[in-house]
């Protein structure tokens, strides 16, 4: 008898061992890594480890993905360790359904005070969110505007009497800021899913905001629900939600080739697939920044100087160089896309002539990293400015990732 109690004891053990071991592989790996931002690699982790932001079901992370409302709000009360299981009642904005998946963070972040609706009586969960209505929720949120020498840091484009200009001067104060000693904020952006991680992330590593001196105890002790635990990495996603959000946007979609390209140091340019670009907005786009990064396998891969870079098609006919960092950056762009039209471009790359590679040979892969354009909307009366009509334009990229060469130094 005891020595079938202790056998029974043995298993349970074993199979706690194994159900450990198995939770203990749950860290995130996103199919999509290569098109991480490098500035925001490390705070995509992070978020991930904190299981705040744990990625799609696919497996992606999907940086350059704009954030909404709701997946604003989310984060936000995941980063605040608010317990959702104890929420009761509705909502008070008639445009967040009873049960909806987001529910109960905008009960929460109403409550608190955290939000407030766009429109009276509507919350408009599916409207990505700019830079300075994020500062404006991350600054209430975290008690920034309660010191009282909030002062413009010389943003030339923040006026100092604007409803958001106390929540940007808090986050520059707080070191909340990528790139902060510059001139312009541009508060009009939209933020994407990279630079929410990069803010959070910040906060997360800071215990006078998060209330506590030991943040990475926020890993392992946060309230979190069964949808956050399954083995493959998951994410709210308002697509699969049953919440029908009009995708409006800049669409942009890389089209590789379906084969590994030879690269030497004699190579005349190596065409690296097509870029589409779709206007699904009601106004017309100005395309005005495109940038791409190629990552290595090694370092002691490619040209040990320069590349060249071009891109041409669909009124694009641009060419610049690019170290062997990897960073590629088309900018001061000034392509026009009327709504419901379509643009094509091919992107092509080569070594410069007579440069030499390093001794080894090995793959570098190419990915979008980030597109900009500016919606040019139509003047609503004769008092409209040409500012006032120009905002940035949503891009959802679908597909990043363009071909892989493989650098031969022979």
């Amino acid at each position: 008898m005891k020595e079938n109690i202790v056998s029974l004891s043995m298993k349970k053990i074993f199979f706690a061992f194994v159900l450990l071991s198995l939770l203990g592989k749950v860290e995130a790996k996103f199919v999509d890594e290569s098109v991480f931002p490098q500035w925001a690699e490390n705070a995509i982790e992070r978020m991930s480890e904190a299981k705040i932001m744990t990625g799609f079901g696919d497996g992606t992370f999907q940086p350059a993905k704009n954030l909404n409302r709701a997946e604003a709000v989310t984060l936000l009360v995941r980063m605040k360790n608010e317990d959702l299981s104890e929420v009761t009642g509705h909502s008070i904005f008639q445009d967040v359904s009873s049960g909806v998946w987001f529910e109960s963070a905008v009960i929460v972040a109403n409550e608190k005070g955290w939000i407030k609706g766009k429109r009276e009586g509507e919350f408009i969960p599916g409207d990505f969110l700019n830079r300075a209505e994020f500062a404006t929720i991350i600054s209430r949120a975290f008690d920034l505007l309660e010191d009282e020498e909030l002062e413009n840091p010389e943003y030339r484009d923040i006026p100092s009497n604007v409803w958001y200009s106390k929540s940007i001067f808090a986050l520059y104060k707080n070191g909340l800021i990528r790139n902060a000693n510059v001139d312009y904020y541009y508060p009009e952006n939209l933020v994407s899913r990279a630079e929410a991680a990069w803010v959070f992330g910040q906060i997360l590593r800071m215990p006078r905001l998060m209330g506590t001196s030991n943040i990475m105890d926020l890993s392992n002790e946060r309230k979190i629900d069964s949808r956050r635990t399954a083995i493959k990495p998951r994410d709210f996603n308002p697509y699969k939600q049953g919440f029908d959000i009009e995708k409006k946007e800049l669409a942009v979609e890389a089209n590789p080739k379906n084969e590994i390209l030879p690269m030497k140091m004699n190579s005349d340019w190596v065409d690296m697939g097509t870029i589409r670009l779709k206007n699904t907005l009601d106004d017309r786009v100005e395309l005005n920044t495109l940038q791409f990064k190629m990552r290595f396998e090694r370092t002691n891969i490619g040209p040990v100087d320069n590349f060249l870079a071009k891109i041409q098609g669909g009124g694009l006919a641009e060419e610049v160089s690019f170290s062997t960092n990897g960073e590629i950056i088309f900018t001061g762009l000034t392509l026009s896309i009327l709504s419901g039209d379509e643009k094509v471009f091919r992107l092509r790359v080569k070594p410069q002539a007579e440069k030499q590679f390093y001794g080894g040979s090995g793959k570098g892969t190419l990915s979008i990293v980030e597109v900009k354009a500016s919606s040019i909307g139509t003047y609503k009366s004769p008092t409209a400015t040409r500012t006032s009509a120009i905002r940035f334009a949503p891009v959802g990229i679908k597909n990043w990732g363009l071909s892989t060469i493989e650098f031969d130094p022979s």
